[in-house]
Order: structure tokens, then sequence, then C-alpha cells
């Protein structure tokens, strides 16, 4: 705003106009840019394009140290992809954290039954695409508390899946069965979701319950 402001006769001074975009931000009627021609991005894009270009250095440090600097202006930028807008990106690791009886695992169970249904998200932000959720849990047991629970939520239980939480591994002794851990084991489930798509699934969400049960320990990894 301020390029803008400068142009203003006169213009305003950097107290008047915090006061005012403080003011629109808390008793605006519509939505933000709902009266614009053009989109913010549209308009910031154009108001970028006035801009001075800058020439940078022309070498950049070589990567023969095992670290690699990269300027910005290399970097193709990528939009996010979200599962609940604003709150949920997909392919980023999402915390919800909280002390125990919050409602950590209600919130994530609720969740994973509204995208098996392609429902309306709460506080009206939106709808859902109907896919699929993976769920491990090292809590509840699949069978007494996470399907009455997916089921009291609505669940389309064709779209939620359980990933068990003991896995079996091939070793010089022979096959034995230990916890899942995200050092030894992330690269299987990456493997059975892509089946999972294969087979028509659109798998959106991994929810690890909780996920310091799954790093693996000192041994293997931390947090």
């Amino acid at each position: 705003m301020q390029p803008w402001n400068e142009a203003c006769l006169p213009p305003w001074s950097p107290e008047e106009l915090r006061t005012k975009l403080e003011n629109a931000a808390r008793y605006g009627q519509n939505e933000v840019g709902a009266k614009s021609r053009q989109s913010a991005q549209e308009a910031f894009r154009k108001f970028a394009e006035t801009l001075p270009q800058v020439e940078g250095p022309s070498t950049v440090p070589d990567d023969s140290d095992g670290l690699t600097l990269v300027p910005f202006s290399q970097i193709k930028e990528q939009r996010i992809e979200w599962l609940w807008p604003g709150r949920f990106p997909i392919g980023k690791l999402s915390l919800i954290a909280g002390t125990p009886g919050d409602g950590k695992t209600t919130i994530a169970i609720d969740l994973a039954a509204r995208q098996s249904n392609g429902a309306d998200l709460p506080f009206l932000e939106g709808k859902l695409e109907q896919s699929a959720a993976v769920i491990l849990s090292a809590e509840d047991a699949a069978d007494d508390t996470l399907k009455p629970r997916l089921r009291a939520s609505g669940a389309n239980m064709e779209y939620v899946f359980h990933l068990d939480s003991e896995v079996k591994r091939a070793t010089d002794e022979g096959v034995q069965t230990g916890l899942f851990n995200f050092v030894d084991d992330m690269r299987r489930v990456e493997n059975q979701i892509i089946a999972l798509r294969k087979a028509g699934y659109n798998v959106k969400s991994f929810i690890c319950d909780p996920i310091t049960a799954f790093m693996g320990g000192r041994i293997k990894g931390d947090s």
C-alpha cells in the first residue's frame, strides 16, 4: 500500500495509513478485494513489473564443499495445494498440538471422515474433494476405538485405511516384528500409497497419532 499512498495528494502519514488499513480489516463488510476488477495477485504482479530491476552479482559460489547456494531468481515458484485451505497443506508436515484430552485425535478422525465423503469443512471454510486417508496409530486399536469413532463421524470406510503399527522386517536372523518408524519404513508406506493411487484412490493425508511414537528412538533418530 505504501507505494500507492505516496502517489496521493497529499499522501497519508504512516500512522494514518496503518489506522485506515486496521479499520478496513476490522470493520469491512465485504471480502478483501470484493470490489476490485482484478485479483490481488494480478494487481501486485503489475506493480512488481514497474519496479526497477537490480542486477545481482555475476557469479555464485560453487558447490564443491557439498553446500549449494541458489539465488531465488533461479527457483521456480510453486503454488501450495491445500487439503483444508489455510490449515493443512498437502505434501507438508502439519501438527495438531495440545495436552492430553484436548481432542487432537478427534480432530484428525473428523477430518478423515470429511475427506472420505467430500463433505463441507467446519466454519464455512469450503468443501473437500472426496479423497482417501491413511491412519497410523500407536495409541488406539483399529477395531474397538478407531472404527467406532470413524462410524460416529459418518466416514465412508472404503476411503479410510488403517496402517498397522507393527511391521515385519527381514533381518539376518529371519523375519522380525517391530514398531513402525520413519527411518526404516517411510519408503514402504510411500509405495503403498502409490499403489492405492494407481487403484483409483486419491490419497491426500497420512495421519500419525502420535508422531513421536514413530521416530525410531535415540538409535534411529530423534525429533
